[in-house]
């Protein structure tokens, strides 16, 4: 692995996306390119590629100035939308809000009498948008509250409807330009005997992520094995042959070398994991500003008292730990950089330390939701309810 390699930086979201602004706060925030138009040469910078232009109110008295003038005139004849963003109701009657394209209002107050006078088709309601880095990572302020199930889930409803990302959607559907799907996900599935992959089908089926690309990376000697049992997933997988005696590192390698999404999740066929895993999963590695993310802290089943307990409860929410390599999401485009070490004492200690040695960073999120096995048992050894269990447990009462 060369040591000078660098990390790939981290994607934005809509990094295409080329907004101009004159007069006003520019429009989405956290995501795309913003340009500032004061003093700008408008034809050279339509030249160079604009979608949007957001412009601030002249006041209902004030006249149009020759700049503002000169970027409207502009904008309409490359058919470029411009938008008003307005902050308080005398905007709606500026000579700015009688000629653009759109209005966005800033209060939801605003937003109705905007409506009530443009319609919906011109009406936008900014939303406010959170840190979702800081939703995602900072404690919570209820310590017993913390990585329960209603934590969790509220931390994941706040990202997935006010993140940047959120209300760059928002926006872009509202201009009728194209949203970005769903960031395709590779789950590359390490499989040396092909025993569980009815497991590994269960555990895709039930996921709530809706773009997910399974790849299994299977040992030569069970190779016929594996192609017969994934013949009946009712899912599209598609099988590469390892080379003989591959180490985890090798067969990753392999998975990085043939995957199709931008990110990546490794799928251990010795665990469980609940709906909302890959979901939970992408929205660390997306926004908490991470190349990797992971678990360092999971479910296992104890036989007695038959329930799953939480394992490691304090190394969650945390960028000093190394998650376990079945919980390992990252960018293709990193992996691609620093590859995997072949021989290394633990694939994803390795890799976690290569991401930080190049000023990188690591998260491990919750448990919830994950069940790992331990030392010497097999599937066969969880008692039927485990994930289940562990999906439902608010508030883990015992620590290993």
């Amino acid at each position: 692995m060369p040591e000078q390699s660098q990390l790939p930086p981290l994607p934005r979201p809509y990094p295409h996306l080329r907004v101009g602004f004159l007069g006003a706060t520019p429009l989405p925030q956290g995501a795309g390119t913003h340009i500032d138009l004061a003093g700008a040469d408008i034809e050279q910078v339509l030249a160079r590629g604009l979608d949007a232009v957001i412009v601030g109110s002249t006041g209902s008295d004030d006249a149009i100035s020759p700049e503002l003038l000169e970027v409207l005139i502009a904008c309409e004849s490359a058919a470029v939308p411009m938008v008003l963003r307005a902050t308080q109701p005398s905007d709606l009657d500026s000579p700015v809000a009688a000629v653009v394209s759109q209005i966005a209002a800033e209060t939801p107050e605003l937003y109705e009498l905007t409506l009530s006078q443009v319609g919906p088709e011109r009406a936008f309601l900014i939303e406010p948008v959170i840190d979702a880095a800081e939703v995602l990572t900072a404690p919570s302020a209820d310590k017993a509250e913390q990585n329960s199930l209603a934590d969790i889930t509220r931390r994941r409803t706040q990202v997935a409807e006010h993140s940047p990302a959120s209300q760059a959607r928002s926006f872009v559907e509202f201009l009728g330009l194209p949203t970005e799907h769903e960031t395709l996900v590779t789950a590359v599935i390490i499989s040396r005997h092909a025993k569980n992959l009815d497991s590994t089908l269960e555990n895709l089926r039930r996921q709530n992520y809706p773009n997910i690309d399974p790849l299994l990376v299977i040992d030569p000697l069970y190779e016929q094995t594996a192609r017969d049992a994934v013949t009946e997933w009712d899912i599209p997988v598609r099988v590469v042959v390892s080379p003989p005696r591959p180490t985890a590192a090798d067969r990753l390698n392999l998975g990085v070398h043939h995957a199709h999404g931008s990110i990546i999740a490794v799928i251990e066929e010795t665990g469980l994991y609940g709906p909302d895993y890959l979901t939970d999963q992408v929205q660390a590695l997306t926004h908490s500003g991470a190349h990797l993310v992971g678990k360092a802290s999971w479910y296992v089943w104890d036989a007695d008292p038959q329930r799953s307990v939480v394992h490691a409860g304090a190394k969650q929410r945390r960028f000093d730990q190394i998650p376990a390599l079945g919980t390992m999401v990252f960018h293709r485009e990193t992996a691609a950089a620093l590859g995997f070490v072949r021989r290394g004492p633990a694939t994803n200690q390795v890799f976690a330390e290569a991401i930080r040695a190049r000023n990188g960073m690591v998260f491990v999120s919750h448990a919830y939701d994950t069940v790992l096995l331990q030392k010497g048992q097999t599937l066969a050894d969880l008692g039927e309810s485990a994930l289940n269990m562990a999906e439902s447990n608010p508030s883990p009462r015992q620590e290993r």
